[in-house]
């Protein structure tokens, strides 16, 4: 037996009353929602569709727009830096905006230096993400602007890897965050190892 028919069998409405208001309030919500959308659509404004609004206020006509647009890990390694143009599909977007960061997953070994000895592991190779010296070329050309290096991956190549990266990211003008953290991590684990 339905909802409806005992309720109506009972004769008591109060339950399908209660059904028939939830249902025009969500309604109402609804058509309220595409109101409110269209006159936004339909504003003059630069800079909609908004993502954030400060307490839901346009700007005011002082101020000024600024776009960032922040993604996550950006791996060249293993072979993906030889695929051509492989920002060609987010290039114009990482463009626009006035700030683009991203998170450098890898490191660029200083080869010189040659790569410091993983653990005794065959299995860890595979896991060393080493981009080389061109992408930097290729994270510029796509528009990022600061590069984040605080991740698993940053000391791939040991503390010349890192330093390495960092100068050819700034050489290639991409800022890079802190690495203050990482150099503190690096040390924590080389003075564990060292009482091992």
């Amino acid at each position: 037996m339905s909802f409806m028919q005992t309720s109506h069998r009972n004769g008591n409405p109060t339950r399908l009353l209660f059904l028939v208001l939830v249902i025009i309030l969500l309604l109402s919500c609804a058509i309220a929602a595409l109101n409110w959308s269209a006159s936004q659509r339909q504003s003059n404004d630069p800079g909609f569709p908004w993502i954030y609004l400060r307490n839901g206020e346009i700007l005011a006509p002082d101020e000024n727009l600024v776009e960032l647009i922040a993604v996550g890990d950006v791996m060249l390694g293993r072979g993906v830096e030889n695929t051509p143009d492989v920002f060609s599909q987010v290039a114009p977007q990482l463009q626009s905006a006035d700030l683009t960061l991203g998170n450098f997953e890898g490191v660029i070994p200083d080869l010189s230096v040659g790569l410091p000895e993983g653990p005794n592991d065959p299995g860890y190779d595979p896991y060393r993400l080493l981009v080389p010296e061109g992408a930097v070329s290729q994270l510029q050309a796509a528009g990022f602007d600061l590069m984040s290096l605080a991740n698993n991956h940053a000391l791939d190549a040991g503390l010349p890897g890192l330093a390495n990266t960092v100068a050819e990211l700034q050489k290639g003008g991409i800022t890079t965050s802190e690495k203050m953290p990482i150099l503190k991590l690096y040390r924590r684990r080389r003075y564990a190892r060292s009482m091992a």
